[in-house]
């Protein structure tokens, strides 16, 4: 199934290590709601961060080297999400675009999870204990939302 996250997965396996390093100031890995889209991101920011450009052999070799997923089938699995990400981007230059729409899905994911958590703290905490919850979960709203703006600025820009 096609969705921003394995778009902008197998966007960033089409791009230099340079490019990838620009997208990837956006996103972090609790962006995504697929592990396996963070834990491909987090080999491709490791690469990039290296200099080298993160095409599927490099991030299935990085994968394979750090021995943090195993062996057999999941690691299969990783690299099997790996190449479907790769050859399944509709139009690889289009990752800022893929990138936006991961962000703006993490924005939601986190406002949702932010009510509950917030209405799990109205019920059980007084009032002191309850007011920084609540600032501590309206900053990371906001942390995902600056970082929206911030991609969509630099999208619109392009």
């Amino acid at each position: 199934m096609v969705t921003a996250e394995s778009c902008f997965v197998g966007a960033l396996l089409w791009q230099r290590a340079g490019t990838a390093l620009v997208w990837l100031d956006f996103i972090e890995g609790r962006d995504f709601a697929d592990p396996k889209a963070s834990a491909v991101v987090q080999c491709v920011r490791e690469l990039a961060g290296d200099g080298v450009d993160p095409d599927p052999g490099a991030v299935v070799a990085l994968i394979r080297s750090g021995g943090s997923v195993g062996t057999g089938d999941r690691l299969a699995a990783l690299s099997k999400f790996v190449m479907d990400c790769y050859t399944g981007v509709p139009l690889p230059s289009n990752g800022r675009v893929y990138l936006v729409s991961v962000l703006e899905e993490s924005l939601r994911r986190t406002t949702s999870r932010v009510g509950d958590c917030l209405k799990q703290a109205a019920d059980e905490l007084d009032r002191a204990e309850l007011m920084p919850v609540v600032t501590d979960q309206f900053r990371a709203i906001a942390a995902v939302r600056d970082r929206l703006d911030a991609a969509s600025e630099k999208v619109s820009h392009v």
